[in-house]
């Protein structure tokens, strides 16, 4: 599996009682399938999300092969026009999750601070722009490709042949053009959550005697979604 986007996120709130952050915990993930399965183009991926008491901090994680990956960039003509867009849904999938976190949180009433990696995709389209800047040549690019997806290339050489075309046939970016804008591979965004109607006032709950974190993930999309409850 490659790893195509991971966001954390941080919200002020109240502590929530075990049972209560187990129960928000599922609720979120199940929210954020949907969204993705909604906005993401790909046949198959992984999800994962990590939920901590205390102000809440979370961790989701979208991941993929390569095949599925491929079957997925192959669905929008060229390859660079392929990996845009679904980096474009991979972002747009993490912010729902950030939308759905928020929301469904008591209180919600202080700043998110989130941080966004584009991961693979992110490096993989930096690569594209280089080559197309004239900073690298296809063939190292491509070497650091290799390098980047690790032994999942080995598995998917139709991956791997169709990306290496891609960067020997991109077209160079005119000289006299200004440079497009390119996103980092991470992003940190302070969300204002205090935008939003103020929810009721909550009763606080006790300090927990124990610190617990809930993870909820699912190995594809047709496996069999896994709660377990961690004490820290």
């Amino acid at each position: 599996m490659i790893d195509l986007g991971t966001t954390s996120f941080h919200i002020k709130v109240p502590s929530l009682p075990q049972r209560e952050l187990e129960s928000y915990s599922t609720s979120l993930f199940d929210i954020w399938e949907r969204s993705v399965e909604q906005g993401l183009a790909l046949n198959d991926y992984a999800l994962a999300l990590r939920i901590e008491e205390g102000s809440v901090r979370g961790l989701g994680k979208i991941a993929a092969a390569l095949g599925a990956l491929y079957i997925g960039i192959g669905q929008y003509g060229s390859f660079i026009n392929g990996l845009q867009i679904i980096r474009s849904q991979v972002t747009a999938v993490s912010t729902a999750l950030i939308d759905s976190a928020s929301m469904g949180l008591p209180g919600a009433t202080h700043a998110a601070r989130i941080r966004r990696s584009g991961a693979v995709l992110a490096k993989l389209q930096t690569l594209f722009n280089k080559v197309q800047r004239g900073e690298l040549s296809a063939n190292a690019a491509m070497d650091e490709a290799k390098i980047l997806v690790g032994d999942e290339g080995a598995g998917s050489p139709d991956f791997m042949t169709a990306l290496q075309s891609a960067l020997q046939n991109a077209p160079r970016f005119p000289q006299q053009m200004p440079l497009p804008y390119e996103l980092p591979d991470d992003e940190v965004i302070e969300s204002d959550c205090s935008q939003r109607p103020p929810a009721p006032p909550q009763p606080r709950p006790a300090p927990p005697a124990d610190h617990f974190c809930v993870e909820v993930w699912r190995d594809s999309k047709k496996s069999e979604r896994h709660v377990t409850l961690i004490k820290l």
